[in-house]
C-alpha cells in the first residue's frame, strides 16, 4: 500500500450493518491490478467515535478522502500507515463484516 494521495482505486461495493455491537459500514474498492481492499467507517451502538480504516489483508491503515482535490472533479484517496492500536471489539467487528461481505 502506498502512503500517498491516489487515484487507482475504483469503488465497486457497499454494504454496512451491525456487527458485535458496532455499525459497520463498508466501500470495497479494486486496482488495476485486481487487487482489492475495503474503507470502513465504524461507531459503537453510543454513536461516537467514528472511525475509519483501509483495511487490507488484515492491515488497518490509516485513511482519508479529498474531495475536489487540486480544485478538480477528482477524489483522491491518501492512505496512511498501519494502525496497531485498535480496540480488539471493533476489530473484531469489522473483520466479522468483511467476512460476512466477501461470502
Amino acid at each position: 500500500m502506498q502512503g500517498y494521495l491516489t487515484v487507482d482505486w475504483e469503488q465497486i461495493d457497499i454494504r454496512s450493518g451491525i456487527f458485535k455491537q458496532y455499525t459497520v459500514q463498508g466501500v470495497k474498492y479494486q486496482n488495476k491490478r485486481g487487487e482489492t481492499t475495503w474503507h470502513t467507517t465504524t461507531w459503537p451502538e453510543g454513536g461516537n467515535p467514528m472511525h475509519d480504516f483501509w483495511v487490507s489483508d488484515g492491515d488497518f491503515r490509516a485513511f482519508s478522502i479529498h474531495h475536489s482535490y487540486g480544485l478538480t472533479n477528482e477524489n483522491r484517496l491518501q492512505i496512511g500507515e498501519v494502525i496497531d492500536r485498535i480496540d480488539t471489539g471493533e476489530r473484531s467487528a469489522i473483520m466479522a463484516a468483511l467476512a460476512s461481505w466477501e461470502k
